[in-house]
């Protein structure tokens, strides 16, 4: 959960809102006008289990006005971004899926879907709320689609080449499943 205080006094708390803050979601807290902030004292108070941690990258103090722009570009670059390009690298694998179904030899367009639904698997963690899903599962899926990420990309390029190695495919895909 997030705080705010100013001159000790709660202005904001995450636990007052519906939907929590999320992972790598900017947030924009309005301070109540008739504070004066000039000179207060502003703590930011993080909540959180250790295993799981948090960070605060930057606190930015002044106007609505003033915040707003950039408000809206951080949230662009940081959270929109990434959840568009998932999607559309999901789409193309659908496309490549398709492609497989009528042609089933052709094992790169299934891997290529693979990877893209790995990628968006990977990514939903940046773009979704909290709420949906625990912050332990999330870190969870992170970590082991970035590792079937790894080993399907090894596969996949493999295939690229006309190559195969059976035995350490089966290994790697194996070791895989086995730490999840």
């Amino acid at each position: 959960s997030l705080s705010i205080y100013v001159v000790g006094e709660l202005v904001y708390s995450s636990l007052d809102e519906r939907a929590l803050v999320g992972f790598n979601q900017p947030l924009l807290v309005r301070i109540p006008a008739a504070r004066d902030v000039r000179g207060a004292a502003i703590v930011v108070r993080v909540d959180s289990p250790r295993v799981i941690g948090s960070v605060v990258s930057s606190v930015w103090v002044g106007s609505f006005v003033g915040l707003q722009h950039m408000f809206a570009a951080r949230r662009w670059m940081q959270a929109r971004i990434p959840e568009i390009s998932a999607a559309v690298m999901l789409s193309l694998g659908i496309f490549a899926l398709c492609f497989w179904l009528l042609r089933r030899k052709e094992t790169a367009f299934l891997f290529f879907f693979l990877l893209t639904a790995l990628y968006f698997v990977r990514n939903l963690r940046l773009f979704a709320d909290d709420w949906v899903l625990d912050e332990r599962w999330f870190g969870w899926i992170a970590v082991h689609s970035q590792g079937l990420l790894t080993v399907v990309t090894y596969v996949f390029a493999l295939r690229a080449m006309n190559r195969r190695h059976p035995l350490a495919e089966r290994l790697l895909l194996g070791l895989m499943l086995g730490l999840a």
